[in-house]
């Protein structure tokens, strides 16, 4: 019914501008004979017939522009199905989920505010990945909260090749320490030559991985220099109980970093 009313109003739009037209052409004739007035209806014809024309292009640029948007949405919602399907796929067959590097800061902090009683991690990727980056510090304050709202029972492993590059990691173990993050470390050829350590290390896919409350076992894959290649929620369970004993030993191996004192206060 609408468009029926939009419809008649705009032919009746066409129609009055074309008699108008006609009408101050006739007027507007020297001598305003038969002959003048049969041309002055043909201009108010045309005029008609151009506006319609006008008024058709233009209705027909919109419904264009329309369809392209229509078009775009579309392509965006199988584009997000298709990613969803692919996910899908992915826990079926594999039993994981993935994200890439760029998505690692989000979701990190995402599943910070899941914590409940415990989150359990390893830390392997290169100092050079740096602990001092704005999504690192807002971690630290929710893992801070975690501790003194839920009593959560959060602990950190450094896995590092040296003592050297331990040093590097002096500020990022303070700052942890100080909100109440139980924070050891272990040199990784120490891993090496603790037997059933290492059989369980040539197991994983990664020696970078979080443990959340049981209910989350997150990887972060790295490449040969120890950087971040992409992130990985891990679903299987016989698999997600294999990180869990690999960290349980591996805590237990792990030595304090009691020497790490706090600053002075004037």
């Amino acid at each position: 019914m609408e468009d029926n009313k939009k419809e008649l109003l705009i032919k009746s739009f066409e129609i009055t501008v074309g008699v108008i037209v006609g009408y101050f052409a006739f007027i507007s004739s020297p001598s305003q004979t038969s002959i003048e007035g049969l041309l002055s209806i043909s201009i108010g014809l045309l005029t008609t017939i151009v506006i319609g024309t006008i008024v058709e292009s233009y209705r027909q640029s919109q419904n264009a522009n329309n369809i392209l948007v229509q078009l775009s949405r579309l392509m965006r919602v199988i584009s997000e199905t298709q990613k969803e399907n692919i996910n899908l796929i992915q826990v079926l067959h594999y039993g994981v989920v993935t994200w890439s590097r760029d998505q690692i800061p989000t979701v990190w902090l995402e599943f910070l505010w899941k914590v409940e009683a415990k989150y359990f991690a390893t830390s392997y990727i290169s100092p050079n990945e740096g602990w001092d980056q704005a999504y690192t510090v807002l971690g630290l304050e929710i893992q801070k909260a975690k501790v003194k709202v839920n009593d959560a029972d959060i602990r950190r492993v450094f896995i590092v090749d040296s003592e050297a590059e331990l040093a590097e990691l002096q500020k990022a173990v303070f700052g942890q320490q100080q909100v109440g993050i139980k924070v050891r470390y272990i040199l990784r050829k120490e891993i090496e030559s603790k037997s059933m350590l290492q059989v369980w290390a040539e197991k994983l896919e990664t020696l970078d991985f979080v443990l959340i409350d049981s209910n989350y076992t997150i990887l972060t894959i790295l490449d040969k220099n120890r950087r971040i290649r992409h992130g990985q929620l891990l679903l299987d369970k016989s698999k997600c109980d294999m990180y869990m004993r690999f960290y349980t030993s591996l805590f237990a191996e792990a030595k304090e970093l009691s020497y790490y004192e706090a600053p002075r206060t004037n």
